[in-house]
């Protein structure tokens, strides 16, 4: 794999010290090594905040990683993005609606605020919305 600009080429300087962090930090997770390597290495934005680049040395260690230089410890969850829960079957038709929206009395607007009002909600947008 290439150098990346930012922060793998700094890291590939000090490979033998990284490992050793690495490897006497397997309990932490990623992120919390991520952060670690920032302070340690001084990885920080050189805006007026100086916040670490924490995203940016996680992406680094998971290069070098797959480089074989370290072993990192196992992710903690899996990053696949979750599709919303939807209802097994689908939402019933409403009934007594007037054709004439002037004639609709006593509406309400609920936030969808529990796990099953969410569920009917998301199965709504999947199945009715034109665009999903």
């Amino acid at each position: 794999m290439q150098a990346q600009r930012g922060i793998p080429s700094p890291l590939r300087g000090v490979l033998p010290a990284l490992s050793a962090t690495v490897a006497a930090h397997q309990d932490r997770s990623r992120t919390a090594l991520g952060a670690l390597v920032c302070e340690e290495f001084g990885f920080f934005d050189v805006d007026v905040r100086g916040r670490k680049r924490r995203a940016g040395s996680i992406k680094a260690l998971r290069v070098l990683e797959a480089e074989g230089h370290i072993s990192l410890p196992e992710a903690q969850c899996d990053l696949r993005i979750a599709k919303p829960r939807l209802l097994e079957a689908p939402v019933p038709g409403a009934t007594d609606v007037p054709a004439d929206v002037r004639r609709i009395q006593d509406l309400e607007i609920v936030p969808a605020r529990s796990a099953e009002d969410r569920a009917v909600w998301n199965t709504l947008m999947d199945r009715e919305h034109p665009q999903g």
